[in-house]
């Protein structure tokens, strides 16, 4: 019974201030500011506000923030609070993608996929880690199954389109960027299906596309690299020579081997 009364004692003093630091946290963690989101957590730990998800989302947050052994350290509190959460091994997955472990990263999502098979965005980050393992079917095979979950999401048809590109299906990845672009405008879709539209020397659409990407991301060296590239296969170098020297600027190294080619002035 005295046992039972501390832990009544010691839940009430977390909240007796009224503050529900957990949901302030939360809101900061999804919505705004993860250094605030990582204060306020630690306010909801010391409080004893949902100490499980505190140390799982002050670990994912940190993980953002690159704190990566301090977010494997309140990773592995919550497991000790609360082993069964599927989201939990998401985020640990998250932290091995962030750390470049992409083997280790697939065996925690594969954890998080058998604790729950409707969680699309770890078959999407799976999916994610196979791309950087040059596992480009694996890779397709993972982000379809998030889409078959969740069909609204326009990262996951970046991700499936970028996949088929590796795998030279352009017009595929192409019909990707399409939806993706359907359901939000985003600076990767156009910059990704210009990509398809240069491999394949549609040379004029693949302007346009960069030049839609680099109205939302104007400082993109890259982009203006295959912008260059564009206008080279175009014959039009001195509108080639002009991208190349922007994205020599913008600290893309590539493009001043071209420079160098075609013998800009």
């Amino acid at each position: 019974m005295k046992i039972f009364f501390l832990l009544l004692f010691t839940f009430s003093v977390g909240l007796c201030n009224g503050q529900d630091y957990f949901k302030e946290a939360t809101n900061e963690y999804f919505h705004g500011d993860l250094s605030k989101s990582v204060t306020l957590f630690t306010k909801s730990i010391e409080h004893n506000q949902e100490l499980a998800k505190s140390f799982m989302y002050r670990g994912a947050a940190k993980s953002f923030l690159k704190m990566f052994d301090e977010a494997l350290d309140d990773l592995e509190t919550s497991r000790k609070h609360d082993s069964l959460n599927a989201k939990l091994y998401f985020y640990f997955g998250k932290l091995y993608l962030f750390k470049g472990d992409y083997n280790r990263s697939i065996h925690y999502y594969n954890i998080s996929i058998a604790k729950n098979r409707q969680d699309a965005a770890s078959y999407d980050e799976r999916g994610q880690a196979k791309l950087m393992l040059n596992d480009f079917s694996g890779a397709v095979k993972d982000v379809t199954a998030a889409i078959s979950i969740d069909s609204t999401d326009e990262d996951f048809y970046v991700v499936r389109g970028y996949a088929k590109l590796q795998l030279t299906q352009y017009r595929e990845a192409i019909d990707d960027f399409n939806h993706s672009l359907k359901i939000l405008p985003n600076q990767k879709a156009y910059a990704d299906r210009g990509l398809a539209y240069y491999l394949m020397k549609e040379y004029e659409k693949a302007i346009e596309d960069f030049d839609s990407s680099l109205s939302i991301s104007p400082n993109d060296g890259e982009v203006y690299y295959y912008k260059g590239m564009c206008f080279k296969g175009l014959s039009n170098l001195a509108r080639a020579c002009a991208n190349f020297r922007i994205s020599k600027n913008f600290g893309y190294e590539k493009s001043a081997t071209e420079l160098e080619q075609i013998k800009c002035n």
